[in-house]
């Protein structure tokens, strides 16, 4: 290369241009360099063309020992040089830079090396950041859930080997809804990052906090010698609650929190096992605000051991396709029709009983069995349509539940295109329903996967609407076609002012933003004529009729049909 050519080409490239040389004698030298981070780094070219150490001196260490190697290395086999190694320029900023170099021996024995120092910090930097957030909780800086695990097991192994105590603490912030709707999001948000900044301030060395999930944190204690310590690691964490916290306005957020406590070896000798101890102990803090916290007991082991039957029973009822769907309709409030139906989960058993959804799906949840529920069901639903369809039957959409764990599956889109699309289908028969929680977390990858089942023809409504944490600005930014109001927000639009008003402004804002208004949990002609003037398209509930088996609904709706038309 000539010095012309390099002169050129190191004002073009985020580096730098060098020419070494290696004498007869031994002596090292360059006799160019040049390039836009020479001067970043504060390198006086005359003085390293004379002195090559002015240019290592500001490499790493262990960097130096190994571009030094490699020099000798390649002046000895001709083979070339490619490392990456640390800078670090006056100010003490780090350089990250890929040295390539080959070398080539003159006729009088001189080496020489022309070679590239490429900046390549900020693609060092990127994945930095990308292994980071592999560990760690985007909102709030903490450790995700996966990593605090990785940590506990490694603790649980320093534990065991010599014969200590760890305590696991789960605490939920009580006051979280709240928050989300006096400051929305942002205010949540807010909330949940301070209280992180309090918890990772004030526990003590050797404590261990990540961020769980929405409000919930998981925190490993240490216990020097008993109880005792474990006593005033557990006031650590009631105190990061003691003050209110500023959310921006002159009300400041005043919250607390509920702990489940399970201990290391005495309630649990797996990571696993002492994960589900705590969560139990945490759930039954949270469901007893007069407590602040609850320590893991035989009580509760009773209704792990219970809960652990139920998981088997429920792997096997999934692998068998026990579960099935039974349809509730979905009546027209302008002329009583059916226009569609909901698909709900039942468990039939073998004495003819049915086990409910809220006693099998929390826990689906909980042990990630939701996703395979969920194609369970899609492949059930699609199975009634062609049945119904065979039999003479008109169809109407159909609506199923999409879980947040199964939404947030990457494998989502191409259960859809298997169990509806690839069995000849119309896609616009089965519309997927979610929950705030479905997208709230990650928008943007929620948009993505929304905007590809979309663009297969999926319709998509929002389910429990108004009891969760989001904005109503994601009504307008996602592909929602269908709102449906919580039953919660109906039960009481008679007797409540408020949930009344709530309900009004429901239905206005989603009119207002073009979507098909579904009341859930009707259950009197009351409710429904409320709901006609208000301005709702459609209701479901006992007022109409229970779910019922696919077998059933034709019949019934036969039988609606007559009634609608006197005959």
């Amino acid at each position: 290369m000539g010095l012309d050519s390099a002169h050129a080409l190191s004002m073009t490239i985020p580096g730098a241009v060098f020419r070494r040389i290696r004498d007869v004698h031994g002596n090292d030298r360059y006799t160019y360099l040049a390039g836009q981070l020479v001067d970043e780094l504060g390198i006086d070219p005359d003085a390293a063309r004379e002195d090559p150490s002015r240019v290592f001196n500001l490499m790493e260490p262990n960097d130096r020992q190994l571009l030094e190697s490699a020099i000798q290395s390649t002046a000895r086999s001709g083979s070339g040089i490619d490392l990456v190694v640390r800078f670090h320029s006056p100010s003490g900023k780090q350089y990250w830079l890929r040295i390539i170099s080959r070398p080539t021996q003159l006729g009088d024995g001189t080496i020489v090396w022309d070679g590239l120092a490429i900046d390549i910090t900020g693609e060092k930097q990127a994945q930095a950041h990308a292994a980071w957030l592999a560990d760690h909780d985007r909102l709030t800086g903490l450790l995700n859930r996966a990593e605090f695990i990785a940590h506990i097991e490694r603790a649980l192994e320093a534990a065991h080997k010599h014969s200590q105590q760890i305590a696991l603490a789960r605490l939920a912030v009580r006051g979280m809804f709240k928050v989300n709707e006096k400051h929305g999001l942002p205010g949540g948000d807010a909330l949940l990052c301070q209280i992180a900044d309090r918890l990772d301030d004030t526990l003590p060395e050797g404590s261990i906090i990540a961020r769980s999930h929405g409000d919930v944190f998981l925190v490993k204690l240490e216990i020097p010698d008993n109880d005792g310590g474990l006593a005033a690691g557990l006031r650590t964490l009631q105190s990061a609650f003691d003050a209110p916290f500023d959310l921006g306005d002159l009300n400041p957020a005043h919250v607390s929190a509920s702990i489940g406590i399970a201990r290391y070896p005495e309630d649990a000798d797996t990571t696993d096992d002492l994960l589900r101890a705590v969560a139990l102990a945490g759930d039954r803090a949270h469901k007893h605000p007069e407590v602040d916290y609850e320590f893991y007991d035989r009580e509760i082991s009773e209704a792990m051991r219970q809960r652990f039957q139920l998981e088997d029973r429920l792997r096997q009822a999934i692998a068998e396709e026990q579960l099935e769907p039974y349809y509730q309709p979905q009546i027209s409030l302008s002329d009583g029709r059916l226009v569609g139906l909901e698909a709900l989960v039942r468990w039939p058993q073998a004495d003819g009983s049915l086990i409910m959804p809220g006693a099998f799906i929390p826990l689906a949840e909980e042990v990630g069995l939701s996703g395979r529920i969920g194609r369970l069901m899609l492949r059930r639903v699609a199975h009634d349509l062609h049945t119904w369809s065979a039999n003479g039957w008109t169809t109407v959409p159909v609506a199923v539940n999409c879980s947040a764990r199964q939404f947030r599956d990457t494998k989502l889109v191409r259960a859809y295109e298997q169990e509806v699309l690839e069995q000849g289908l119309d896609p616009g028969l089965i519309h997927l329903e979610l929950t705030e929680t479905s997208f709230i977390d990650n928008y943007d990858n929620a948009k993505r996967i929304m905007d590809q089942l979309n663009g297969l023809g999926v319709t998509f409504s929002i389910d429990d609407f108004g009891t969760g944490f989001s904005a109503l600005s994601y009504l307008s930014r996602l592909p929602f076609r269908v709102l449906k109001i919580d039953r919660s927000f109906v039960a009481e639009i008679l007797d409540e002012a408020h949930q009344r008003n709530v309900v009004q402004g429901l239905i206005q804002m989603a009119s207002t933003i073009g979507l098909y208004i579904i009341a859930e949990g009707v259950e009197t002609a009351e409710q429904e004529a409320e709901l006609r003037c208000m301005g709702s398209d459609a209701a479901q509930g006992f007022y109409y009729s229970p779910a019922l088996p696919a077998a059933d609904i034709p019949h019934w709706h036969a039988a609606l049909s007559k009634k609608l038309d006197g005959v």
